[in-house]
């Protein structure tokens, strides 16, 4: 789930958190230690001007900022500031704000200027000096709990887009009171939605259920169908990853029907594809291609060549559940050609990652040579794009490809780091596999005792894995562990 965090924000433009692109448009050097408290305001002037004058614009209004979180008072901090910004790649987007907050009397304000400022920074990706500049603006303080909120948002999406959670849940929540507080129930339905993504991408599913059902919940009452359709498509992610698909199927249906009555032919294709998927976990192979099949029909009609790649992939993994290796491998291929085409290099990772899934179960020895040079590729590109949980993904597929190759001391190697990582971010299906794989790995050496562990760990994990196969395959190798051992009623057991 690619967790939307940032939905609707129904609060004044110049104090809301806004998306955030990819990268930032700031020049940026080594950190800088700002002023101490116990200095004067003349000291984070003189270094905001230094900072600025080494082109290095967040720091500089970062060190203004830290200033005026001292001393409010500082005219000079604060005109030093606005002519900071408009010196700055701020400048198009500040300046039409600023005139609007001179026509309202607000200029002299230090709050609204280092807050208006500070939200800024976090729209252009400059995150690190964002944070810097908006928790001086709550040190100023103001008597507005609206604009408080607004600051509170903003500071989650810097500290998630960081990957600090736990201080951007930490915000999320102080959001979520302050639009309680206000009767601000499209604050709260936003606000709730962010925290399920959040509480979802930490595996604590609990709470994400819980969130995003208040979240559908108050966009029913609100009569938002765009709000309404994000819930539910969330508690789809939410249903499937921990294995209760009937519900996640139902849930992603009712989606389908939203995209439709809204006429979104884009939501529809995406819903369409995540109806598709669940079908392939529920092994009905049929409905799923002809999801995906539809999902592809409608990205073509609208000559969207992203989505027609995210059809393909969905396509590709279904053939694979299906064994049809071949198949799988043409669409995977053309995953492939589409991202190198667009530059997209997330779905030029999972193209590796299936075309080295489906070379590696093909069984012969020169495809597992292939599969291991593909696998290295998506771990390449997974550390590019900074995805830990697909790093993991990728030292299991390797550790994988060396057990097939017989060099099961390297295969030992990367599956201990996928273990380390799945059980960092919480991912159960990848925990379950390593366990799984680590078993074997000892069995296979005649080390029974150490592969029962293992054997244990991935039986607690499976019943909400859906995937009766392996779990007979480990009841099978547990047993047989135990009867090499001469533990034969645990054995029978």
């Amino acid at each position: 789930m690619t967790a939307p965090l940032h939905n609707k924000d129904t609060r004044q433009k110049s104090l809301s958190s806004n998306p955030i692109p990819p990268h930032s448009v700031f020049i940026h050097g080594p950190s800088v230690a700002f002023a101490d408290e116990a200095t004067d305001g003349r000291a984070y002037f003189r270094q905001g001007v230094a900072l600025q004058y080494l082109g290095r614009h967040a720091d500089a209004l970062a060190a203004f900022a830290s200033g005026l979180a001292q001393d409010p008072k500082s005219l000079q901090l604060l005109v030093g500031m606005v002519e900071a910004a408009m010196k700055s790649p701020l400048r198009d987007s500040i300046e039409p704000t600023y005139q609007k907050l001179q026509k309202m009397n607000l200029d002299k304000s230090p709050f609204v200027v280092v807050s208006v400022i500070g939200q800024e920074l976090v729209s252009h990706g400059a995150y690190g000096a964002s944070v810097v500049v908006l928790e001086s603006g709550l040190k100023i303080g103001t008597c507005s709990l609206k604009l408080r909120g607004s600051v509170f948002s903003a500071l989650s999406s810097a500290y998630w887009s960081l990957g600090n959670s736990e201080k951007s849940v930490a915000y999320m929540q102080q959001d979520l009171e302050v639009a309680k507080t206000l009767g601000d129930q499209c604050g709260e339905c936003r606000v709730h939605g962010n925290l399920g993504s959040a509480f979802f991408s930490r595996g604590n599913y609990r709470e994400a259920l819980t969130n995003h059902r208040t979240q559908l919940v108050l966009a029913m009452r609100l009569k938002d169908r765009e709000a309404a359709s994000s819930a539910l498509s969330s508690l789809g992610h939410v249903y499937t990853s921990i294995g209760d698909y009937p519900n996640a199927l139902a849930s992603h249906k009712q989606c389908v029907l939203l995209a439709r009555q809204s006429q979104c032919r884009l939501s529809e294709a995406r819903q369409l594809g995540n109806v598709g998927a669940v079908y392939t976990a529920l092994g009905d192979f049929a409905n799923a291609l002809q999801c995906h099949e539809q999902h592809l029909d409608v990205a073509k009609t609208l000559g969207n060549r992203r989505e027609e790649a995210r059809a393909y992939s969905n396509l590709g993994s279904a053939y694979h559940s299906q064994r049809d290796f071949d198949k799988a491998v043409s669409y995977h291929t053309r995953v492939l050609e589409l991202a190198q085409e667009l530059s997209e290099r997330v779905f030029e990772m999972r193209a590796y990652a299936g075309l080295g899934h489906a070379a590696r179960c093909m069984q012969m020895r020169g495809e597992y040579d292939k599969a291991l040079e593909l696998h290295k590729s998506h771990l390449s590109l997974a550390q590019e794009l900074g995805d830990y949980a697909a790093q993991g993904r990728a030292y299991g597929n390797m550790g994988n490809a060396y057990n097939a190759l017989g060099l099961h001391d390297q295969a030992v190697r990367y599956h201990r780091q996928e273990l380390q990582i799945s059980l960092e971010v919480n991912d159960r299906p990848s925990q379950a596999s390593t366990h799984a794989n680590l078993g074997n790995f000892h069995s296979c050496r005649g080390e029974y005792a150490q592969a029962l562990p293992y054997y244990q760990n991935y039986l607690s994990l499976s019943p909400g894995l859906q995937d009766l196969e392996t779990a007979g395959k480990i009841f099978h190798n547990q047993g047989y562990a135990y009867y090499c051992l001469g533990q034969y009623r645990d054995a029978i057991r």
